[in-house]
């Protein structure tokens, strides 16, 4: 059994809950396109380590969650969408098929206009610790 891949999960989720969808479409993102419109999220993988080392299929993934552009107001609003979908997960969002989601930690959210824009495009970035396990298999 492998590792969750926690992203795409945490993508999939997102782009399925009409309070995020309601901002961004179903631009919800794991790496940016080339062709890029906006306001749109994207998650990022940044570390995290599995709860225990055997058996080695929970994992604790550190995701940076970027909001990028909209008003500096309206990214603020979707990624305030983005945190109460993700509280709720555990309790609302049933068994995916990429795996269980078993708990959110919400780390530090700051404001960090991104300047490769002129002027700079509003950014929110927030850390998120997701805690995940394989989907359970079904039966032969």
């Amino acid at each position: 059994m492998s590792l969750v891949d926690v992203e795409a999960l945490v993508s999939q989720y997102l782009r399925s809950q009409s309070e995020v969808t309601a901002y961004v479409g179903q631009r919800v993102y794991t790496a940016l396109p080339e062709t890029k419109a906006y306001p749109l999220v994207r998650l990022t993988r940044v570390g995290g380590v599995p709860p225990m080392s055997r058996p080695l299929h929970m994992d604790a993934a550190r995701i940076q969650i970027d909001v990028f552009g909209g008003s500096k107001a309206t990214t603020l609003d979707t990624m305030d969408a983005i945190r109460e979908e993700l509280a709720k997960v555990v309790d609302e969002a049933p068994v995916q098929p990429l795996g269980v989601v078993c708990g959110v930690r919400f780390g530090p959210l700051a404001y960090l206009p991104d300047a490769d824009f002129e002027p700079a495009k509003p950014r929110y970035t927030l850390d998120v610790t997701v805690t995940v396990r394989p989907a359970p298999l079904p039966p032969t």
